[in-house]
């Protein structure tokens, strides 16, 4: 009797928070802080990633139960099994390609090791002067890249942990700016069967500036020139103002309602994330697996500009030699269009 009180208490707890993260969602904070907005470079690392999460409207912080983990909450990889695979392409606005990739194996009993790859692509750019409006018939590219190292641990039985070093490159042309920052989380579970609940800290680093041969320009004075004195031009170097990255701060909360199923599950999660550069995002998902075979899923990402609704979906796979899963997940991005992505997830 005690023990479902108190799964009952547990549960309309964790209701209640949701819900009063939704109604904080909705009501939003104070006006200052949109006047942070733009104050951030490296908004690529905005872009969730994982064709399951964000099918689910991106509420993955307090699940974070496979490879997609290393973006949410690198605690997530601490209990997961053998060595893991995933791989993911996501056709973006504007012709904007985004990728992931990511690895993690056992090190130990209790540690777990993880790689990921993100990287955004906007392809070829026709260049343009003052002088050569209309195009000079060149072009140019724009890249973000990002890298990271993970170490994850399970300290107990209900708590994990984990710490992600990134490197962090933006490109522009000849000009590129480098970064390092740091991912923290941890995910607890165990008072509830199904119950997962997540904190996670990412993109805590300092701030970065361009650094290229496009900066370096030779100066004439204009005054000498009207006067007919012709001399050579001066070395000039601009300057570019140093940008910090988008830190985020997320608390997630996931239930598993069939939890004492063997071959079904109903998950239904929840993350608030506050930002430095913005106003705090709440999402919700949703995802039932029948016979451990075809997921459904949905979700919901309140207070974006564009985003919105999300759905998807997945089949799962188990041959000799590993288990898997190909993903599929759609992105509604208002007068942006939509998003589509895709990817494969394995087991050894």
């Amino acid at each position: 009797m005690k023990n479902y009180l108190l799964k009952k208490i547990v549960i309309v707890i964790a209701a209640s928070g949701l819900f009063s993260l939704a109604v904080f969602a909705q009501t939003g904070t104070t006006g200052q802080s949109f006047q942070k907005a733009g104050s951030t470079g490296s908004q690529f690392l905005k872009i969730g990633v994982g064709a399951r999460a964000m099918a689910m409207g991106g509420a993955f912080g307090g699940l974070s139960n496979d490879i997609t983990a290393l973006y949410y909450n690198p605690a997530g990889i601490a209990k997961l099994e053998g060595t893991n695979l995933g791989v993911e392409y996501n056709s973006w606005f504007a012709d904007l390609k985004h990728s992931y990739a990511a690895l993690s194996f056992p090190l130990m009993s209790d540690y777990t090791f993880g790689l990921s790859l993100v990287l955004l692509d906007a392809g070829s750019i026709e260049m343009t002067t003052i002088e050569q409006p209309e195009g000079t018939g060149s072009t140019y590219s724009v890249s973000d890249l990002a890298v990271g190292f993970t170490l994850a641990g399970r300290i107990t039985d209900q708590f994990s942990f984990g710490l992600t070093l990134k490197y962090i490159e933006n490109t522009i042309h000849d000009l590129t700016a480098r970064n390092f920052a740091f991912d923290a989380g941890t995910i607890y579970e165990g008072a509830i069967k199904g119950l997962r609940i997540g904190f996670s800290m990412t993109n805590l680093g300092g701030e970065a500036s361009f650094e290229g041969q496009s900066l370096s320009v030779l100066v004439y004075n204009q005054s000498e020139l009207e006067a007919g004195i012709n001399r050579r031009p001066l070395d000039a170097q601009l300057n570019n103002t140093p940008f910090s990255i988008p830190l985020a701060f997320r608390a997630g909360v996931s239930y598993n309602l069939f939890a004492n199923s063997e071959d079904q599950s109903l998950i239904v999660a929840g993350d608030f994330i506050h930002l430095n550069d913005n106003p705090e995002k709440f999402n919700v998902g949703t995802e039932y697996v029948w016979n451990n075979l075809v997921a459904i899923r949905g979700g919901y990402q309140f207070r974006y500009n564009e985003l919105g609704l999300t759905l998807g979906g997945g089949i799962n796979f188990d041959t000799e030699s590993f288990k898997g899963s190909f993903d599929y997940a759609y992105a509604d991005l208002g007068i942006l269009g939509s998003a589509n992505r895709i990817g494969v997830r394995l087991r050894f």
